[in-house]
């Protein structure tokens, strides 16, 4: 993730937009229901066959965030939401690497069981992103 500019993250949500100019509507449309909140990080899991991340515990303050962005999104024509990302079809958390090969899935497994340990994370700050490559296009 680090190598390729990819800051640490939470994903509230993820869709696709018409436009640019679309996809920052809906995000200032949403950015007064966007308020600080803390998430506990208790463990570690896959995506098979290639992603592994940090799990954040589905709580009341996470579900509120992502059920506002998801209303909004309901609003705008031509706006499609990942279907991973969807209320109670979320899995809340934080990619730790991605597009891993089945020897560095291992590595990192091996790392992890040593390092990680739980924590409790503030959420401080929200944005709106394009990926591929990443690039931030508004921040509140």
């Amino acid at each position: 993730m680090t190598a390729n500019s990819v800051p640490s993250h939470l994903t509230i949500a993820f869709f696709e937009a018409q436009s640019e100019e679309t996809a920052k509507l809906i995000f200032q449309n949403v950015r007064e229901d966007l308020k600080p909140g803390t998430v506990v990080i208790p463990s570690v899991g896959v995506f098979f066959p290639n992603v592994i991340f940090a799990e954040a515990v589905l709580n009341a303050w996470l579900l509120e965030t992502g059920r506002a962005v998801n209303e909004e999104l309901k609003l705008h024509d031509g706006v499609a939401v990942n279907r991973y990302y969807r209320p109670f079809s979320w899995i809340p958390h934080i990619t730790l690497g991605k597009t891993l090969s089945e020897e560095q899935m291992r590595a990192a497994f091996s790392y992890l069981q040593k390092h990680f340990c739980p924590v409790t994370a503030k959420v401080e700050r929200f944005g709106l992103s394009r990926t591929g490559p990443h690039r931030e296009l508004l921040t509140s």
